[in-house]
């Protein structure tokens, strides 16, 4: 469930990820292959801009009962509206985070929730407070996932000549 692109755009950067390859070196029968593995172990949620958070969880448990669906990922939190209010609202995402654990339970599904992390101070390392929104978010997940960009690593690869770069490049992105 990702509003933030149309169905067409989410799978063609599925699709480019899955084969680890730019756009231009995709070629058609690579495509098809993608799509052959992908069958029916994938559904779209079909719409673009912000969604109802309750409709989100509808659509996970129609999913689970109808297609035996095991996992759902939203992403990102700022795209859903939730109770009518905006993702900023820390009462609305501690009821959506409610609702989320409970749908999970009930449907047996694991839910992925893509929330970002608020600007951190110079040097600060992430950690759970530094997700932006409701405490809740973190403390009613069962687990929390930090990705930070290894922005040292940049800064190198661009400050480095070609000889003193080998190590950075090799060094993780994340």
């Amino acid at each position: 469930i990702s509003p933030e692109f149309s169905p067409k755009i989410n799978l063609a950067r599925i699709v480019q990820q899955i084969l680890g390859k730019m756009p231009s070196e995709i070629t058609a029968p690579e495509v098809g292959a993608v799509l052959a593995f992908l069958g029916s172990r994938m559904m779209i949620l079909d719409v673009v801009g912000t969604v109802e958070a309750d409709r989100v969880a509808n659509v996970i448990n129609w999913a689970a009962q109808e297609h035996g669906i095991t996992g759902a990922i939203i992403d990102n939190l700022t795209v859903l509206r939730l109770n009518g209010r905006g993702s900023g609202d820390n009462d609305a995402t501690s009821d959506l985070m409610a609702r989320l654990v409970e749908v999970a339970r009930i449907s047996n599904t694991h839910i992925w929730l893509v929330a970002h992390q608020r600007k951190p101070a110079q040097g600060e390392k992430p950690n759970r407070y530094a997700v932006r929104g409701a405490s809740q978010i973190t403390d009613l997940a069962d687990n929390v996932i930090l990705v930070e960009r290894f922005e040292l690593k940049e800064r190198k690869l661009q400050e480095l000549d070609l000889d003193d770069r080998q190590e950075w490049v090799t060094a993780p992105d994340t």
